[in-house]
């Protein structure tokens, strides 16, 4: 796993402040009627069609702000409006920035495919609350992130940052949430599937591609959205 060890070579863990725009968690939206979700050969997770004809794929880093925002601004009007009318699918990738981050994604894989976007959407809405956790913590407390094994410097941040109790809330058992921070395969896939999005030319995020074109100066649903198909 060549990723994890230079994510935690790091002697000092910098991570951005969350945005003012979404400074409380926002309340949860009502439901709208089910849409397959399917874990994609590079371990990402598709909402609708594979047959679709426009194919939008996010890269996501859960410690990304403008990640977050993106999250609250185009949930529902890419779900509504084109995944659900078979207009278009999304498939949501990590590019995996820090430690943090890398803990957030594993948790956000707890369960089956079907639940992601539940568990995705419950991160992102609340970075404002545990990201400030994060960067209100201790140099003692960080230091600890950083000794033990994957597993155990996983667990340390979910529950130091209050990721640990927020994926309860989903019904996730501690002992599920300790599996899945455990989980080596999960820890390789999101791995790979950063370095193959770096290969790819993904800098930052978040960043998209519409059917495998990366594009340029696209970081926001309003610059996103006037590329998607109206029918």
């Amino acid at each position: 796993m060549t990723a994890l060890p230079k994510m935690f070579a790091a002697a000092a863990l910098a991570v951005a402040a969350p945005s003012a725009a979404i400074a409380a968690p926002a309340q949860t939206a009502a439901k709208a009627a089910p849409v397959k979700v399917a874990e994609t050969p590079l371990g990402g997770h598709l909402l609708g069609s594979p047959a679709a004809r426009t194919k939008i794929v996010e890269y996501a880093s859960y410690t990304c702000p403008h990640c977050a925002m993106f999250e609250e601004e185009a949930s529902a009007p890419l779900k509504n409006g084109y995944i659900q009318r078979g207009l278009a699918s999304f498939e949501l990738r990590n590019l995996i920035r820090d430690p943090v981050d890398l803990t957030a994604a594993m948790l956000a894989r707890c369960g089956t495919s079907s639940q992601f976007f539940d568990n995705h959407h419950l991160i992102m809405r609340n970075q404002p609350v545990w990201l400030s956790a994060v960067q209100s913590s201790s140099v003692e407390t960080r230091k600890s992130w950083f000794e033990g094994s994957y597993a155990e410097r996983l667990g340390k941040i979910a529950k130091d940052s209050g990721l640990y109790k927020l994926m309860q809330t989903r019904g996730f058992t501690p002992a599920q949430l300790d599996a899945c921070l455990a989980d080596e395969t999960s820890q390789k896939t999101v791995a790979a599937m950063t370095e193959a999005g770096q290969a790819a030319g993904v800098t930052g995020t978040p960043m998209f591609m519409i059917n495998g074109k990366l594009l340029k100066d696209v970081y926001s649903w309003a610059a996103l959205k006037p590329l998607l198909p109206v029918r």
